[in-house]
Formats: C-alpha cells, sequence, structure tokens
C-alpha cells in the first residue's frame, strides 16, 4: 500500500516539474516582447497557477520524504533544485508583466502607440522610439495623415484584437469625427463597422480635394518677416503632396501656384522676387516652383539672420549695468541722450498668446492660417482686445491707433468679417472730420536733468517742448547757476 501511495506521489512531483518547465519555456519567448494588456492579464492569470502549484509541491515533496527515509538527503536535494526553479519563473514573470504594465501606461498617457515586434529589433539592432498619433477632429485636411498612421500601427496589425483596436480608435478621435461612431457599442464585432463608417464619411476624394485647393487659393497676405515666408512655404508643399497622394497632377501645376502664391508677398519681397528672377532664371523660361521655393527659404535665412543681429544689438543695450536713468545734455549742441541709471532689468521677451512663441500676436501664422470665425473664437475665449489682440482691456479702453485696413473701423484687420457694404471700395464716400481751433495752445512741459559742466553735478529744471518753434532758448538764472558765460541752442526747446 505505501509502495503503490510513493509512487502516485513521484507522478505528481513528475508533473508538476513539466509544468514548470513549459512555464519557463513559454516565458523566454515573452522575453524583450512587448505585451498588450490582454497578454499582461494572461501572463498574470499563469503566474498564479505556478504559485498555487508551488504549494502543491510543498505538499507532495513533504509525504515523499516522511515514505522514503533512507534516501531523505537525495530528496533534500532534489527539493532544493525544484523550488529554484519556481522562484526563478515566478521573479522571471512579475519582472516582465511589472515592464509591460509600466510601458503601456506610460503610452496611454501620452496618447502614443508602440507596437513593435521582437523580430524587428533585433533586426534593426536597438529598440526604436515610441509613435505619437495625433487626434483626429473631423477636419478633412488631417484625414489623410491620420488614416495612413493609424492603419499601419493599429488597423492593419493582426496582433492586436478588435476590441483593443476599438479602444484605440475611441482614444484618437474627438469632435465631429467621435460623433460618426458614438452610436457603436464598443465590441470586438462593431470595430469593423466603426473604422468603414469612418472611412466612409472622410475618404470622399472630391471633398478632400476642394479642401486642400481652398487652403492654396485662401492665403493671406503675408508681412515680410522669416516666420511668415518659412509657414508660406510649408502651408503650399504640405497641400501639394496631398494632392499629389489624392492623384492629382501637381507636377504641371508650377505657373499656376508660382503666379497664384506671390500675388499674396508684400511689395518689398515681390520686387525681391523679380531680381532673383532676372539673376538666376532664363529671361525666356518661366520660373518653377522649385525656384520659387528657392528663393523663399533664401529669404527667409536672410530675414532671420537680419533679425537675429538686432536683437543682439538690442539685448546688449538694455543690459549694459552702467546705465543712467536721467537725460544727460553733451557736447553736441542740437542732441541730448538718454540712457538709464540704477538697476537695469533685461528686455521682455514678446510672446505671442497663441502659440507661445516669440513673435507678436498679430505675426503668428498658425492664428493667421485659421478662418475668420476660428479667429474670433480664439480672441473671444482667450478675452484679447479685438483692435490690438492683447490682453488686460477689451476693444472699447484700447489706445492702440489705427484702423481695420479693409473697412476703417475699429478692430483688427485680422477679425474683419467681408461684408457686401465694404466689397466696393468705389461707392465709399469719404467723410471728413474737423474742430473749431481755440485762441489758446497747450504746450507739453518735461523735468529734465542737465550736468553741470563745472561741478559735473546734475541739475533739474522744467523744459517747456515747442515743436513748430524755430529757435531754443535758457532763463539768465539757469546759465548763472550752470556758469554758463554764453547761450547754447539746445534742442527745440524753452528751459525755465
Amino acid at each position: 500500500m505505501e509502495e503503490n501511495n510513493y509512487k502516485c506521489l513521484n507522478l505528481k512531483r513528475a508533473s508538476i516539474k513539466g509544468r514548470v518547465t513549459k512555464f519557463n519555456n513559454q516565458l523566454e519567448v515573452l522575453k524583450g516582447q512587448m505585451l498588450d494588456q490582454t497578454q499582461i492579464n494572461v501572463l498574470k492569470q499563469r503566474l498564479a497557477k505556478i504559485e498555487a502549484l508551488f504549494v502543491e509541491f510543498d505538499s507532495v515533496q513533504d509525504s515523499i520524504e516522511a515514505l522514503d527515509e533512507k534516501g531523505l538527503s537525495a530528496e533534500l536535494d532534489n527539493r532544493e533544485n525544484v523550488e529554484q526553479s519556481f522562484y526563478n519563473s515566478i521573479a522571471e514573470a512579475q519582472n516582465i508583466i511589472s515592464k509591460c504594465s509600466t510601458t503601456n501606461v506610460s503610452s496611454s498617457e501620452q496618447g502614443n502607440v508602440t507596437l513593435i515586434d521582437k523580430d524587428d529589433q533585433e533586426v534593426i539592432g536597438f529598440r526604436l522610439p515610441v509613435i505619437k498619433i495625433s487626434k483626429f477632429d473631423g477636419t478633412f485636411n488631417k484625414w489623410l495623415e491620420f488614416r495612413d498612421t493609424f492603419s499601419s500601427l493599429i488597423h492593419n496589425n493582426s496582433k492586436i484584437n478588435n476590441i483593443h483596436k476599438f479602444h484605440y480608435l475611441n482614444s484618437y478621435l474627438e469632435g465631429e469625427a467621435a460623433r460618426v461612431i458614438c452610436n457603436l457599442e464598443v465590441s470586438e464585432i462593431n470595430y469593423p463597422e466603426a473604422w468603414d463608417l469612418l472611412c466612409k464619411r472622410y475618404n470622399n476624394t472630391r471633398q478632400l480635394i476642394n479642401n486642400h485647393l481652398k487652403s492654396l487659393f485662401n492665403i493671406e497676405p503675408l508681412r515680410e518677416t522669416d516666420k511668415s515666408l518659412r509657414f508660406l512655404a510649408d502651408h503650399v508643399i504640405k497641400n501639394l503632396r496631398a494632392l499629389n497622394t489624392l492623384k492629382q497632377p501637381t507636377e504641371h501645376w508650377d505657373t499656376l501656384v508660382v503666379h497664384m502664391v506671390s500675388s499674396k508677398l508684400d511689395s518689398n519681397t515681390r520686387f525681391k522676387w523679380e531680381e532673383y528672377i532676372q539673376s538666376n532664371v532664363n529671361v525666356l523660361e518661366v520660373p518653377s516652383l522649385e525656384n520659387f521655393m528657392t528663393f523663399i527659404k533664401g529669404r527667409a535665412d536672410i530675414l532671420e539672420s537680419v533679425y537675429r543681429s538686432k536683437h543682439d544689438k538690442t539685448s546688449k543695450l538694455h543690459t549694459n549695468p552702467n546705465q543712467s536713468t536721467k537725460y544727460n545734455l553733451v557736447s553736441n549742441p542740437r542732441s541730448f541722450v538718454s540712457s538709464e541709471r540704477g538697476d537695469s532689468s533685461s528686455p521682455r521677451s514678446i510672446k505671442c498668446v497663441f502659440c507661445n512663441k516669440d513673435h507678436r500676436n498679430y505675426e503668428c501664422p498658425e492664428f493667421q492660417s485659421k478662418s475668420i470665425d476660428d479667429r474670433l473664437t480664439i480672441v473671444t475665449d482667450l478675452k484679447l482686445c479685438r483692435n490690438c489682440l492683447h490682453r488686460g482691456h477689451y476693444q472699447n479702453a484700447c489706445k492702440m491707433p489705427g484702423t481695420c485696413k479693409k473697412c476703417k473701423r475699429r478692430h483688427n484687420t485680422l477679425l474683419h468679417i467681408p461684408t457686401e457694404s465694404h466689397t466696393n471700395d468705389n461707392n465709399s464716400v469719404p467723410i471728413t472730420l474737423s474742430t473749431v481751433s481755440s485762441s489758446e495752445t497747450l504746450l507739453c512741459t518735461a523735468l529734465v536733468d542737465i550736468i553741470n559742466p563745472a561741478t559735473s553735478e546734475f541739475v533739474t529744471t522744467k523744459a517747456l517742448l515747442d515743436s513748430g518753434s524755430q529757435s531754443s532758448f535758457i532763463t539768465e538764472a539757469l546759465t548763472a547757476k550752470l556758469n554758463l558765460t554764453f547761450y547754447i541752442p539746445i534742442f527745440k526747446m524753452l528751459l525755465v
């Protein structure tokens, strides 16, 4: 009876050893792979079974050692080997679960997806960075990029279940695009239908072509800045590539595109473009789009270099620690130098409220590329003045001079809404405003500090500024106070 029981216990122990060995082989396959959440959950279940099997082995081994007193030493060695195998397996499984769980959480928080096969990593020789999929809000111009990226990483990936593909799809859709599939229940069966609905809604070739053409034709007139010119080049190239993907013959559109885009340049840049054509293009040939883009990029480089040089000089002037806060009259009788004395702070950098880059709000390429309705919405949400596009006040309290260049009303030209009443400039009636002049004239005064040439000390006096005067005067009292023996013509001001 004891012999039969001993054989049964040995068979159980052999079965346990075999199960542990198979689990170790599975772990070797999983090493280095990026597991999705389903695979992680399966591994956790298997690990729980192995831990329960460890408890069962301990009981079986105790029974065997009790029946085999003569071979106790060998049985203890056998126990040590099997327990070590258990320890290694459990530790390795926990390590894999921990790494994959951390990677999945980090990717989901950043809106990123990394789906790289282990074989691909071994061929490349290093681990590739995480690929980010931008969210899609229903804008036709962004559909091709989203469709191709999502299809490559998720939709066509056979290792991802449909239920997980559906969750990924939902996480990357927002706005109008999210409403297309909002009525479908998230399930494995409904994913193909959800993707099909999205493709039918946005795989509209005619609509896509119209939107890219509209982006090209609706380019706003540009200022002569390096950022504006770079934005123009990127905007044109991006839309032409998209149209080429939609099988449009963009390679034959050079003349049309160059003529259309060059008309949006400011007068100075347009003049430089004509000079560039005369110098670099055969007179008998029509300039190509490549010629135009080469000119735009070169012009942007020049403007960027000039701006940086001016910025560096301004920074040096503002950061001079030996500056004075007084107005000093110097030996030149027709000028005076203004400098700052005391603690000086560095010049305040200009930050755009729309993109947080170093340029003025009205020069922002991202803001200029949006429609009039979008601009008005952004200005309202950020509580900006509709005249100067700055914070801190509203349109009725704005002290910035100037009006809309298109309708002459009190708002920024970028916020002008075209109406029929403003489209025909020939019908506009000029209005002249006049006021009755008064017999009294008010002049400005200023407190200035003058250096006494004898003592090198500052003398504070009041100046009466008269921009219409042909002469400058100084009182005898001030002349005596400064130890002067003759009159000095100083600016167009009266010192009293």
